[in-house]
């Protein structure tokens, strides 16, 4: 057994007790910024709600590619999205509601989607990736537990009469890796530089003094730091309300399942441009994922979603009759309203960092994200321009 799942089991002492940085969330940002902040030389504490790696990024298509590394917020997707919500199959759904919350976070969607916005937040966030996957590829060449990542590009494929002037395109910088193995390596690395991650430990709340946060709650005890990072995905807007923050944050819900290796085994991701499908060969498994479904607190799995996807690629791949897996996968991506994460300071305490948002980018922007946030904490020049990420505009 290891430490840290001891000291989730026996409570709250002088040796999980206290750290320089405490950081809410143990999914890929969490533990990347824990790695990067340890290699710094920080005494790291990451704490969860439950088990480590077993987020958003547990099961999604494994993906490091900076080639699609876009906002969510696209010029032409409000109006896409508004035709698509029609279509309970849609690539793109958002369940129909007259919640407030909703529509605040809808018509911010829109605004964002404009092409001026568009053209500063897209290389921004490709930036981001291109370099978050030459660090995956670091990781990939040390020694340590292997997580299958693989650089031979990106193939998409397009079907449209437009489409077919084209025929495909293939990205040859692209990368994937079986994504729950790859925020174990993160751990892996993490804890060898001494980072405490501690599972099962939900945050309630904080003890606040004088603009600052002096500690977090939980109900085994109080976790104190010098500094905090709120990092915990999806559940990022419950916990901000209850320190002073307003996140325009929905969760996209999407799916993703497997399929033993077959005959014709693809040695690249594919992307099926139309169809919305992402297509992604593991050593000895085909993972298929797609679909991006706005809802609240819904990780339910919707079997007519799901076989819109298993039938979107059977147009155009041969694939085994059953699934590896019986059921499938489902996930709960974090996005905020514009589409893009928020990295860096916290405008309401002086010493919380946020790094939320990051809806289908979390695993391809996890380590790049990580050195922006370290280098703002630092008060170093950032290798990034901070300003598209900043949580200014959205907190």
């Amino acid at each position: 057994m290891s430490t840290s799942t001891q000291n989730s089991e026996l409570g709250p002492d002088k040796s999980d007790a206290r750290a320089d940085i405490a950081i809410i969330g143990a999914g890929v940002i969490g533990l990347a910024c824990a790695l990067e902040l340890a290699r710094r030389g920080k005494r790291v504490l990451v704490v969860d709600r439950g088990e480590a790696g077993c987020g958003a990024s547990f099961g999604n298509a494994g993906w490091l590619t900076p080639s699609l590394a876009f906002p969510l917020a696209q010029p032409g997707y409000a109006l896409k999205a508004l035709k698509w919500t029609m279509d309970p199959e849609s690539p793109f759904y958002i369940r129909p509601s007259l919640d407030p919350a909703l529509l605040k976070w809808v018509s911010i969607f829109a605004f964002s989607s404009r092409r001026s916005k568009f053209a500063v937040n897209a290389p921004a966030l490709v930036g981001l990736c291109r370099w978050s996957t030459d660090a995956w590829e670091a990781i990939a060449t040390t020694p340590g537990p292997d997580f299958g990542f693989a650089r031979r590009g990106l193939l998409v494929v397009l079907e449209t009469p437009h489409g077919l002037e084209i025929g495909g395109i293939l990205y040859t910088r692209d990368a994937h890796c079986v994504p729950n193995l790859a925020v174990a390596r993160l751990r892996h690395e993490a804890e060898k530089l001494g980072v405490r991650v501690i599972e099962n430990r939900e945050v309630t709340g904080a003890r606040i003094a004088n603009g600052r946060i002096a500690a977090l709650h939980t109900r085994q005890g109080e976790i104190e730091a010098d500094q905090f990072i709120l990092a915990a995905g999806y559940w990022s807007a419950d916990l901000g309300r209850q320190l002073g923050l307003r996140l325009p944050m929905r969760a996209a819900k999407g799916y993703s399942l497997q399929f033993a290796r077959g005959p014709m085994h693809p040695t690249r991701s594919i992307s099926l441009g139309e169809r919305k499908v992402t297509v992604t060969p593991h050593a000895q498994r085909l993972r298929l994922a797609g679909t991006l479904e706005i809802v609240g607190n819904d990780s339910s799995i919707n079997e007519r979603r799901v076989n819109a996807i298993e039938r979107g690629a059977r147009g155009l791949l041969t694939l085994p009759s059953e699934r590896a897996e019986a059921k499938p996968w489902a996930g709960l991506r974090p996005c905020l309203a514009d589409g893009m994460p928020a990295i860096g300071p916290s405008p309401k305490h002086r010493n919380l960092w946020l790094a939320v948002g990051h809806q289908m980018t979390g695993l391809k922007c996890a380590p790049g994200t990580a050195r922006l946030l370290a280098e703002l904490m630092a008060g170093e020049t950032p290798t990034f321009d901070p300003r598209p990420f900043s949580p200014e505009r959205c907190c």
